[in-house]
């Protein structure tokens, strides 16, 4: 996130399009958007087994060892509540490059106990790794939303328009519930050939695309998606 921030700062980009929680800290660097949604933050941990029960009581989390992505806002959040339970949580940051999702994984595979998450992404999560446990909530409800420069406020108004007019429309429901309250929509992406968690396939035409790829010395990834882009304009 913090680099996100940076780059979004310096100009490399326009827009931050990630749900980002809204916090004051951040608004001294970014405009948010108007939220796309309001979520809590939970504690992602294991279903209860011979071996031990889910964390209910904040209290509990008092020397407990919980895993967060570098410059979340989760860690913002365990610090505040470390505070109002009267002792310590022990807060290890991923690496830079960790994502949120890679942490799920880890207490899914037993590898790391605790993570924290938004409550959207922790019910996807759960659709594809059954064995977690998302049910302790551990803040008020936060606002969701995107990001753009302080200096760049016709571009937050036009987000900010296009975005009530795709709720006016239905379209903002539709899109939600489609990613964040469809269990049977998640159990086909994820059995998908093509799913980065199943598959790891991009196309039928993987095998082709990689050579010509190395031939021109372009990441082949890149050249696949010009690929989809480009049958996608011409079927419509």
């Amino acid at each position: 996130m913090e680099e996100s921030i940076d780059q979004l700062n310096k100009g490399d980009g326009d827009v931050i399009a990630f749900p980002l929680t809204v916090t004051d800290e951040r608004a001294n660097y970014i405009s948010f958007s108007q939220p796309l949604f309001t979520t809590n933050q939970v504690l992602v941990q294991r279903k209860a087994d011979s071996t031990h029960n889910p964390i209910r009581l904040h209290a509990d989390l008092i020397g407990k060892k919980i895993y967060v992505m570098k410059g979340s806002s989760f860690k913002d959040r365990l610090q505040r509540l470390s505070q109002e339970i009267g002792g310590p949580i022990e807060i290890v940051e991923d690496s830079a490059g960790a994502e949120t999702e890679s942490l799920i994984r880890q207490v899914a595979m037993g590898e790391i106990p605790l993570t924290v998450t938004d409550q959207t992404f922790a019910m996807i999560n759960a659709n594809i790794y059954p064995e977690l446990d998302i049910n302790t909530i551990i803040s008020l409800p936060q606002e969701i939303a995107w990001a753009t420069r302080n200096n760049s406020p016709e571009l937050k108004g036009a987000i900010d328009e296009w975005l009530k007019g795709i709720k006016k429309k239905g379209q903002f429901r539709y899109i939600y519930d489609r990613y964040f309250n469809s269990p049977r929509t998640t159990a086909i992406r994820m059995n998908s050939d093509y799913s980065s968690l199943k598959g790891g396939k991009l196309s039928i035409f993987d095998s082709t695309i990689r050579v010509e790829s190395e031939r021109l010395g372009w990441d082949w990834r890149l050249v696949a998606s010009i690929v989809y882009r480009s049958l996608d304009l011409i079927h419509t």
